[in-house]
């Protein structure tokens, strides 16, 4: 059988078994009625990623209705991007790989669909809407521990913003442009924790310079760029972030504490690089 649509990566594969007939393809927002049977997998149900996943039951052929980009995992991001190819009344065979170990196969009709206006043609006002409602998602996400699911919401709603660039003054109201500027400030700011909390500490730092490039006195963000940064072995820098964060929150106790150790480190390694030099300089008479 060829394969007739493959992802960028090749993450997703296609066959199309029964022709749709012409029509708009599914945008993001856009409501659809697909029916998912006949899934064989490898690995999934032991594969945390794909356990929460609310498209693929094994056993069920029953239909559900599907809004483009309400994916809470990354199996069933992959089933929309192949929803998001295919003609209404199409039948087609798609094959998903997360990983070496895991990877499955599905028949997914797509049996009728509300087709939502494409992204670019979106108001501002309603990018910042569904850039929020995404936003709301990932911090559920969060607070569930699902770290890469929350990352992911909050990518995807930071894109939205970043699609608004660049905003003629005359565009929008003052109001809405402060909040589109403050809910991605957020946005960075989550995204940052999220990667400190997966100890990825160079993306952390980059993450919260922009967000320090927008509010320099943004406490959140000088924190987590401390922490980077401690992580790093720069305590120079981590002391120098976490005395800004002393400095706008006096009573952050988390802070305070850090802020010791910091001192402490720093300190250690100015006696330690002192009697380096003395070594080395050393005269013997």
């Amino acid at each position: 059988m060829t394969v007739v649509w493959e992802s960028v990566g090749s993450s997703v594969e296609k066959d199309i078994l029964v022709p749709g007939k012409f029509s708009k393809k599914p945008t993001e927002r856009s409501r659809c009625r697909v029916r998912i049977e006949d899934v064989n997998s490898s690995g999934l149900s032991d594969n945390p990623e794909t356990q929460h996943s609310d498209y693929i039951k094994p056993s069920s052929t029953e239909e559900l209705t599907i809004t483009v980009g309400d994916a809470d995992c990354r199996v069933d991001e992959y089933v929309e991007r192949a929803i998001q190819t295919m003609f209404t009344g199409e039948q087609s065979l798609v094959r998903v790989k997360l990983d070496d170990t895991v990877c499955l196969s599905l028949k997914i009709k797509l049996l009728a669909c509300e087709v939502h206006v494409p992204i670019w043609e979106w108001s501002a006002k309603e990018k910042y809407d569904v850039a929020l409602y995404y936003k709301e998602a990932g911090v559920r996400l969060y607070k569930s521990s699902r770290i890469v699911d929350a990352f992911s919401k909050f990518s995807k709603a930071c894109k939205i913003l970043i699609s608004l660039e660049p905003i003629p003054e005359s565009d929008i109201e003052d109001s809405l442009r402060n909040d589109i500027e403050h809910l991605r400030r957020i946005l960075y700011n989550n995204m940052a924790e999220c990667h400190l909390t997966r100890k990825n500490f160079e993306h952390t730092v980059s993450l919260c310079y922009k967000v320090l490039q927008r509010d320099e006195n943004n406490v959140k963000a000088l924190y987590r760029l401390a922490v980077a940064r401690e992580n790093q072995g720069d305590y120079e820098r981590a002391l120098a972030d976490m005395e800004k964060v002393i400095g706008l929150q006096p009573k952050n106790q988390a802070a305070k504490e850090r802020l010791i150790i910091y001192r402490r480190k720093v300190y250690e390694a100015q006696k330690k690089y002192d009697n380096m030099v003395k070594k080395m300089f050393h005269v013997r008479e």
